[in-house]
């Protein structure tokens, strides 16, 4: 829940702050923008009269910020896209709404993809909030409702400043749907014997040669613990 259901939001901004030993891969950007304020709602595919508008801006450590103005709908940023050289480091990947309607809601969610800083290992944390100044009413009705609920650690109203905070402002829902995401990089394994091996093997041949034309194949899967044992069991043919 937020104060954008009824009434369209003045401000919307979504702010994914990105550990510091993680580097921006790509972002899939929201869409198929619906009409959704609940779950029945959903169900029902209402389209929006209009589509929401945002840019996509990378805040980048030292410097200036990198904005795709109105971005596009459900596509694939890479880093080439983004005009990210190989050592740029993203800090703070946002989605600056200038248009935000009410009820807006994306059946296709964002997406964020990472690589890890070579030879980092130990724990990553990326966090997510979003920041809304709505629209006054919004502010009025929010407000009245976090007086009337009973549970107070579910909701907090809106300060003076106008600002609702997610994490700050919904902190139940955040805990549940948004919390900051955590990692373990551990050490690559070294001279770890494969689990499997695969075999493939052209029918069709002279002699080991492949002629141009039709042909079939044979796979070959063979786990290699089964190959193990079946090694054991030689091993112990030869000393009967």
């Amino acid at each position: 829940m937020h104060p954008g259901q009824k009434y369209d939001m003045d401000e919307y901004r979504t702010i994914y702050t990105v550990d510091e030993n993680l580097i921006l891969d790509k972002v899939n950007t929201p869409g198929d923008w619906i009409f959704a304020r609940s779950n029945p709602e959903y169900g029902l595919n209402i389209p929006l009269a209009r589509d929401p508008e945002y840019n996509l801006v990378l805040k980048i450590d030292g410097k200036p910020d990198i904005i795709i103005e109105n971005a596009k709908h459900n596509h694939e940023y890479t880093r080439s896209d983004l005009g990210l050289s190989d050592t740029d480091q993203v800090t703070e990947i946002l989605l600056d709404f200038t248009y935000a309607p009410a009820g807006m809601h994306a059946k296709r969610q964002v997406h964020y993809y990472f690589n890890v800083k070579p030879g980092y290992i130990g724990e990553v944390e990326n966090r997510f909030n979003v920041r809304i100044k709505p629209d006054k009413k919004a502010i009025e009705d929010w407000n009245e409702m976090v007086e009337n609920t009973k549970d107070k650690t579910r909701y907090r109203s809106i300060s003076d400043s106008g600002i609702w905070w997610y994490r700050y402002n919904n902190p139940n829902t955040w805990d549940s749907l948004a919390s900051d995401r955590h990692a373990t990089i551990v050490p690559k394994p070294t001279n770890q014997p494969p689990i499997a091996t695969v075999g493939v093997e052209l029918l069709e041949h002279h002699g080991g040669q492949v002629h141009h034309g039709e042909n079939r194949m044979k796979v070959r899967l063979q786990q290699a613990e089964r190959a193990e044992q079946e090694d054991d069991k030689k091993e112990e043919k030869k000393a009967d």
